[in-house]
């Protein structure tokens, strides 16, 4: 079962720098149907570790058969909220979209912060159907 990790530090270019770590991964590990779901998803929670966070941030893959876990984890305590927002807000989707891409999604404190995690189905292109943002 492969496992890597990057770390980040809390500046907008890295966003790009999360996104090109997890296709680079997912290609090294011939991986790729997983890449769409795996870089949206890594995408909206570095995001939010950047803009919410505001620390440095560690983006983590894991492969295990058809199943992939995707974690971000940052050094707040603060615990993400889940929005509902209106038709015209721009922003307060990314949590949203992270869960309908993934199998199973989840939050764990840690002493240093907290780590939001989700797992991807090979082939499961079901979140990717109903996601409405």
């Amino acid at each position: 079962m492969p496992r890597v990790e990057e770390t980040f530090t809390a500046e907008p270019c890295n966003i790009s720098a999360a996104r090109r770590f997890v296709t680079d991964t997912l290609a090294a590990w011939n991986a790729a149907a997983f890449e769409w779901a795996a870089v949206m998803a890594a995408s909206e929670l570095a995001t939010n570790a950047l803009l919410h966070a505001g620390t440095r941030f560690t983006v983590s893959l894991r492969l295990d058969d058809d199943l992939l876990r995707l974690a971000v984890t940052d050094q707040s305590g603060r615990l993400p909220q889940q929005r509902v927002n209106g038709s015209q807000a721009t922003t307060g989707r990314g949590l949203n979209l992270v869960y309908a891409l993934s199998a199973a999604h989840g939050v764990e404190a840690t002493a240093a912060g907290k780590t939001i995690w989700c797992d991807m189905r090979a082939g499961d292109e079901s979140g990717a159907a109903t996601v409405a943002v």
